[in-house]
């Protein structure tokens, strides 16, 4: 059993842990009475905040990219990832003079994408 009495103006570890966990559920809390979270939550599934497009389904395959699950704003279009265009590029032959190639971003064959 601890003595109080020898601990008197003294902030123990637990005592700061405890009170780093309390203000943190409190912050929680008003996120989640202020409608905050939501916002939050939503923008971790957009498709947009992950490097990806909206298109639809035959144009992401047009485009070389794969399909994802995240968010897009219209029901018919899908979550289009790895694409020229969503790494801000453009395909272009394969053959054609491109100074700035971007490597991790899919092209139709026989293009390359350049930035």
């Amino acid at each position: 059993m601890r003595n109080f009495k020898s601990m008197k103006g003294e902030l123990s570890v637990e005592m700061i842990v405890l009170a780093a966990l309390a203000l943190i559920f409190l912050i929680v809390v008003v996120m989640i009475m202020t409608g905050k979270i939501g916002n939050f939550s939503k923008s971790l599934g957009d498709c947009e905040n992950k490097g990806g497009i909206c298109v639809s389904a035959s144009e992401c395959t047009q485009e070389g990219g794969t399909e994802s699950s995240f968010n897009c704003e219209e029901s018919t279009d899908v979550c289009c990832l790895n694409t020229c265009q969503g790494k801000g590029g453009t395909c272009k032959d394969e053959n054609s003079d491109c100074q700035n190639k971007i490597y991790v971003a899919s092209c139709p064959t026989g293009q390359i994408c350049c930035g």
